[in-house]
């Protein structure tokens, strides 16, 4: 069995995001230590500033583990929602990105994009130093861009949606309701 679990369920993480940016710039705006070139790829769509308010999401098996995910393959999978917990049934430990995506879905959920990791990035730094922050909203080439640290430093990174076990890993979300 598989809980997704709003780890934060009641902190939200205001940031603005300056859509009038290259993404090149935004990517600056994180002040990074290292960054995958590749992470200039992704397309952002928008103009102007917009403010949203982001949450992080966990994904945790009945034994405790965190972030064990496994893309793409479909499967089928009963998830039912709890103030904001949700349960999945599954098989081996592994949950499936069409579960991670039904999971965000039942609780009014959506993954958040590359620009919106970015800006969280810049304004949130140190959460990285904790916890893998994944941004399942964008891909390129099946590539998905993630924050974490090496050590002390803070880096954006890239990793195939085909990785299994994200370790201590936490999704970044938005509400519904402010796309």
């Amino acid at each position: 069995m598989i809980i997704v679990r709003n780890t934060v369920k009641d902190t939200m993480y205001p940031v603005q995001i300056d859509y009038d940016l290259s993404l090149k710039d935004m990517v600056e705006a994180g002040n990074c230590n290292r960054v995958d070139p590749d992470i200039l790829n992704f397309s952002v769509i928008g103009k102007g500033k917009r403010e949203i308010h982001l949450q992080l999401l966990m994904i945790i098996d009945s034994c405790g583990h965190t972030g064990v995910i496994q893309f793409p393959v479909p499967r089928q999978g009963n998830a039912s929602s709890d103030e904001g917990i949700v349960v999945i049934n599954a098989e081996k430990g592994v949950i499936y990105s069409e579960e991670v995506f039904a999971c965000m879905d039942s609780v009014g959920l959506r993954p958040a994009k590359v620009e919106e990791m970015l800006a969280f990035g810049a304004r949130y730094p140190t959460v990285q130093l904790q916890h893998l922050v994944i941004c399942l909203g964008s891909t390129w080439n099946d590539l998905v861009p993630y924050l974490t640290c090496n050590c002390e430093y803070r880096c954006v990174d890239l990793s195939s949606m085909l990785k299994t076990g994200w370790g201590n890993a936490q999704f970044l979300v938005v509400k519904k309701t402010q796309s």
